[in-house]
């Protein structure tokens, strides 16, 4: 794996044209992402000008009994209306989005009707967030149910669990795909972790997990650079190629 990536580090310039962002809090008044529609559209005039050709806008999702299904799709669909119909007077200016959501994955989410509506926009494929600390035989348990319906997870900020190792290893039969934050290109430990993790799985896909317009905004630009002088070709993948299968699939 080490020499695919070095080889694909010495390609000539990428000739990528714009990226695809899976994981984004772009809804507004939905979870704790932006507050007003004004915010949402500060936030997708950013993204669209780093290069973010689609956003899948996905909003925190608990669900622990069959209604919380309903609502969160009634509630999600509405904001994504709302907000909408401002971005039509001046569309050019903004990424195209797909509806999803981040979903917490603390219990067998695959017994609930309709979960499949959960999943990305025209895909089989879910953004999860695992539990900080979660069981790896109980998380490869809940995963495979997913995939008996069907669904495709994508662990969200796989850079976020200290357990990272033990959950790839020990799944490494499943068909998993982990994300990871753009923003861990941007520090020195950030850019350690991201070496340690491609010696495991070099398919990441890297989004900018955006809520905001400060302290959480969109960053994938500059991380989409600076793995691009460390990766060459491979960043393509993280940053675009990959997600964009996902959601053109």
């Amino acid at each position: 794996m080490t020499i695919v990536m070095e080889m694909k580090s010495k390609q000539k310039k990428s000739e990528i044209k714009r990226m695809v962002d899976i994981h984004t809090h772009c809804l507004p008044k939905i979870d704790d992402g932006p507050k007003s529609i004004e915010e949402s559209k500060k936030m997708l005039r950013e993204s669209f000008s780093q290069g973010i050709e689609v956003c899948v806008a996905t909003p925190h999702c608990v669900i622990h009994r069959q209604t919380d299904v309903t609502s969160f799709l009634e509630k999600r669909n509405r904001r994504y209306s709302e907000l909408q119909k401002e971005l039509e007077q001046d569309k050019p200016q903004y990424p195209k989005i797909k509806l999803g959501a981040e979903v917490y994955l603390d219990n067998d989410i695959s017994k609930y009707d309709d979960i499949k509506n959960l999943c990305i926009t025209d895909s089989s494929y879910m953004l999860v967030e695992v539990p900080l600390g979660v069981k790896t035989a109980m998380l490869s348990e809940w995963t495979y149910n997913l995939f008996l319906k069907g669904i495709n997870p994508i662990i969200a900020h796989i850079d976020r669990y200290e357990n990272w190792r033990e959950i790839i290893c020990d799944m490494d039969n499943e068909k998993i795909i982990y994300q990871v934050n753009a923003s861990r290109f941007l520090s020195f430990g950030g850019r350690r972790f991201i070496k340690k993790l491609c010696r495991y799985n070099d398919s990441f896909i890297v989004s900018s997990d955006m809520h905001n317009m400060t302290s959480r905004k969109c960053n994938m630009r500059k991380a989409y650079e600076i793995a691009f002088k460390k990766y060459g070709g491979l960043a393509d993948d993280m940053f675009g190629n990959t997600a964009r299968k996902i959601i053109e699939n």
